[in-house]
């Protein structure tokens, strides 16, 4: 126990990545059929995504510290692209969801994908700056 207790303090980047790799496995082959299950899965994990990711100091909004590790410093980097565009993923599966259920209409259609190509515009504006 005092081992997982040390690997943690000392890299929790390497837990949120596991915590990705999980849930990416998970909702992709396990909950496709269960939208709001997958969705609740979704939000939770990126929760416990975000909680590694601050443990790690890599806040996604935020320039990174300089590092003297090129690993420590492309994993870091990585992990926040991830934070970025499973965020915008979230978002849009809120959006696809939530909006116009069950309408087929041209306009609604539109309308909606015009929504989820703007969010992850954003995330990309945001994961540049």
């Amino acid at each position: 126990m005092a081992f997982l207790d040390r690997l943690l303090s000392d890299r929790p980047e390497l837990f949120a990545l596991a915590i990705w790799l999980v849930e990416v496995t998970a909702t992709r082959w396990g909950l496709s059929r269960l939208p709001i299950t997958r969705l609740v899965a979704r939000i939770l994990a990126f929760l416990a995504f975000t909680y590694f990711l601050y443990q790690a100091h890599q806040i996604p909004y935020l320039v990174s510290p300089p590092s003297g590790n090129a690993f420590a410093r492309f994993l870091g980097d990585a992990l926040k692209a991830i934070w970025w565009f499973w965020a915008a993923a979230i978002c849009a599966d809120m959006l696809r969801g939530f909006t116009f259920r069950g309408s087929q209409l041209a306009g609604h259609r539109l309308f909606r994908d015009l929504g989820v190509a703007g969010i992850y515009l954003c995330a990309l504006v945001g994961l540049i700056t």
